[in-house]
């Protein structure tokens, strides 16, 4: 009798802590039904910041991962203060929908199992993936994309709508331009600086500066040929 008395008492308590130390959770929609929304859904659900509650996608109908597709961007005037994440990998498209969609509230996602140092800013819209670094003094900007075990090394800048891809190392004191991307397994050293709207190639080893919007690609990596903006690189 004592030891069940005790029993209620024990999950009175715990019951009572978790109340307490509970956070509400705010609402999140999650732009994109893609291969890459997948894996921002899966840190939002880690997280445990957001509670999705649709996915926008002017394509799919039904449901995607268990959420319901509300509709296209349309769907989302009926949502005025629900926050925003653009689950969509290319740079110039997730550029293109956040200028659509302005005055929306933007969630910063990140991934429980990826490392920031404490001094790091991170702008609004950007998604930190797992197993990602991001070191001290670095600044990433708005809707970036910092992949699946990429590097962001100390005092880099990682301009608005850029992404670096899994495995990517950014080395330190280096600058990564707009809507720029750095290819899956590249490496660049210290001190480099990659202009906007620029790709480097998967695997490439990046040791003298970028210019902006040109591709280039090797090791080391050289420059293939211009690029214009828009143009797809997924």
């Amino acid at each position: 009798m004592i030891c069940k008395e005790l029993l209620k008492k024990f999950f009175r308590l715990r019951q009572n802590n978790f109340l307490t130390c509970s956070v509400s959770m705010e609402e999140l929609i999650v732009i994109g039904a893609g291969g890459h929304a997948s894996v921002v859904i899966d840190a939002v659900e880690k997280q445990g910041r957001y509670s999705i509650v649709g996915i926008v996608d002017k394509s799919k109908r039904g449901e995607y991962l268990g959420y319901d597709i509300l509709g296209d961007e349309t769907a989302l005037t009926g949502y005025p203060e629900t926050y925003l994440v653009i689950a969509i990998g290319d740079n110039w498209i997730r550029k293109n929908i956040s200028d659509r969609v302005r005055g929306f509230p933007f969630a910063t996602i990140i991934h429980p199992s990826a490392n920031i140092a404490r001094d790091v800013k991170i702008g609004h819209g950007t998604v930190v993936l797992p197993g990602a670094t991001v070191n001290t003094g670095a600044t990433i900007g708005r809707h970036c994309i910092i992949n699946t075990g990429a590097i962001i090394e100390h005092d880099c800048i990682v301009e608005d709508y850029a992404a670096v891809q899994p495995g990517a190392v950014l080395g330190g004191n280096s600058t990564l331009g707009l809507c720029s991307v750095i290819g899956i397994g590249a490496s660049v050293i210290h001190g480099i600086n990659i202009g906007d709207n620029s790709v480097i190639g998967a695997g490439s080893t990046v040791i003298s500066d970028i210019e902006s919007s040109v591709v280039a690609y090797g090791t080391p990596a050289k420059t293939a040929r211009n690029r214009r903006k828009g143009e797809p690189y997924l």
